[in-house]
């Protein structure tokens, strides 16, 4: 017998060779099976790699047998794309009825070079007016509008129609609506719409609120359809959704005058961050009462600004959520989160469950804080040299970002003056122990002036929406601790530090915009929690 490893023969009846079955002998040889198995592996997964990137685009899974058992999820934090939602080009007519009967319409075709709806229609809808100097010639006792519809030859369409009753109107000079979709893969859509029968009653609108009555129906080529909306159940990312007035809200004569402390808020966890609604109905905040893939995470919930009311998380999100903060109108929802390294601001639609991310790349951006108009967002970013900054973004142009200070300072801490004009944030002296309060104009763009420049730590200011007091925090021991709410008259410059019963540590003061008072938390022993200040016009 004969070894089959070296050839040499075996003595007598020996099975194993004696130099090439040690136990020295053995380890070698599995370890080079190891070595062996582990670059087989490598070299597969690296093969499978160039696969799935070259050839099936990052899909490869759909190709193989575990498409029959894994059922694709619509998550929340998903953003549907709706340019593929039928692989046909799709036609789409928008046709706005108004209450004297009239209609406009627009013609939309969706091509799969282009992501978006593009107009087909050339001719641009001719207003009433226009179209009753064109008609007069003829002797027409009533102006007639351009009416785009598409002949029996068209493709099959999809039909908005908008309850007239719904429709508001105010003078304005530019008579064109431009509803600029925020998402990244819907339509954007120019609207002209006319409220008068008479030329000479003619008035330009700029503004149409859309009634919660708003039925979506995609149809395409091969004759199948689909509803996209019905009901109130579909917002889009529009400024029609989210512009608001910027005007300056008029208040009841008087000063402001703290009256007592509520708690709004409290867990076994920390809760802060809190936001009441424009319309006072709504607490928003951000809490980690609740783990996410088995750790405390952070998340978005809202709730009655009651203490006994029960929270509701508003939606599942993959990372912590810091400083959630409503629009206006209280359909979205901007906040920043880590669920994108290192943190980026993010924006919730309430009704569709949309989201879509407003910043991206390596650098950190935070702290969101929403202009009164709801077009702007200031925020926080260390983008450039590593400082952090005071920038904008314009919500339905996220592209167009504006820096607001500068220099080789720390700024934080964004919030808006009642008019939407300046912005009002905390700058960074020495760290943890100094810091002021500083206003610089947004429009026009000006140079920051402090307003609050103590020896101290002043930081997480905002101004009431009367815009006569500025509340914010102080730290009353060197390193950062003993934190208190201080009130700040601002015509006189006179300070008032509040005292709340029974609470040591009370941070980042944020107003009702009623003036009712300013939301708060403060830090105790089972965690943080959020109360209210209250207050009454004298």
């Amino acid at each position: 017998m004969y070894c089959f490893r070296c050839g040499r023969k075996l003595p007598g009846r020996e099975i194993n060779c004696p130099d090439c079955d040690t136990p020295k002998k053995r380890r070698q040889r599995r370890h080079k099976r190891m070595v062996l198995g582990l670059f087989i592996f490598l070299a597969g997964a690296f093969v499978g790699s160039l696969f799935d990137t070259y050839i099936f685009k990052g899909e490869i899974w759909k190709h193989s047998l575990l498409n029959t058992w894994i059922k694709q999820d619509d998550n929340a934090t998903q953003i549907p794309n709706t340019s593929a939602v039928a692989s046909e080009p799709r036609n789409i007519k928008v046709e706005v009825r108004y209450d004297d009967k009239s209609t406009t319409t627009t013609l939309y075709s969706e091509k799969e070079d282009v992501a978006g709806l593009q107009p087909i229609n050339e001719n641009p809808i001719i207003s009433k007016k226009e179209q009753y100097e064109e008609k007069t010639a003829e002797e027409k006792s009533e102006p007639v509008l351009q009416n785009n519809e598409p002949s029996k030859d068209d493709k099959p369409v999809s039909e908005t129609i908008v309850n007239p009753s719904e429709i508001k109107t105010e003078e304005k000079s530019n008579p064109v609506v431009e509803l600029s979709d925020v998402s990244s893969a819907s339509s954007n859509i120019a609207v002209e719409t006319v409220a008068s029968d008479s030329p000479e009653e003619v008035e330009p609108v700029n503004k149409a609120k859309v009634s919660d009555e708003v039925i979506i129906v995609e149809e395409y080529e091969n004759g199948s359809s689909e509803v996209i909306s019905s009901g109130s159940e579909t917002t889009l990312f529009t400024e029609s959704n989210t512009n608001n007035s910027n005007d300056e809200k008029k208040f009841p004569e008087g000063n402001l005058v703290y009256k007592s402390v509520s708690l709004l808020e409290q867990s076994d966890r920390d809760s802060y961050h809190g936001f009441i609604s424009r319309n006072g109905k709504e607490l928003l905040f951000a809490s980690n009462r609740q783990d996410y893939n088995g750790k405390p995470t952070f998340q978005c919930f809202i709730k009655s600004p009651s203490e006994k009311a029960a929270p509701k998380k508003v939606f599942e999100w993959k990372g912590n959520v810091w400083t959630p903060e409503l629009t206006p109108d209280g359909n979205m929802i901007v906040f920043s989160s880590d669920s994108e390294k290192p943190e980026h601001i993010f924006l919730y639609d309430r009704k569709s469950g949309n989201n879509m991310a407003l910043t991206s790349g390596n650098t950190k951006n935070m702290m969101p804080s929403i202009s009164p108009d709801g077009k702007k967002i200031a925020f926080v970013s260390n983008r450039g040299d590593g400082k952090n900054r005071i920038y904008v973004l314009e919500l339905f142009n996220k592209n167009k970002i504006t820096q607001v200070t500068k220099g080789n300072v720390n700024d934080r801490e964004p919030r808006w003056t009642p008019d939407g004009k300046s912005i009002i944030f905390t700058r960074i002296i020495e760290n943890m122990k100094i810091s002021h309060i500083m206003k610089v104009s947004f429009e026009p763009l000006g140079e920051p002036q402090a307003i609050v420049k103590a020896n101290s730590r002043n930081w997480m200011a905002d101004i009431s929406p009367d815009n006569k007091l500025l509340a914010f925090t102080r730290s009353l021991n060197a390193g950062g601790s003993k934190n208190v709410i201080v009130l700040q008259d601002i015509s006189s410059g006179k300070e008032e530090v509040l005292s709340f019963p029974g609470i040591y540590e009370s941070f980042r003061p944020v107003w009702n915009a009623d003036c009712s008072g300013f939301v708060f938390h403060v830090a105790k022993k089972t965690g943080k929690c959020i109360y209210q200040a209250n207050f009454s016009r004298e």
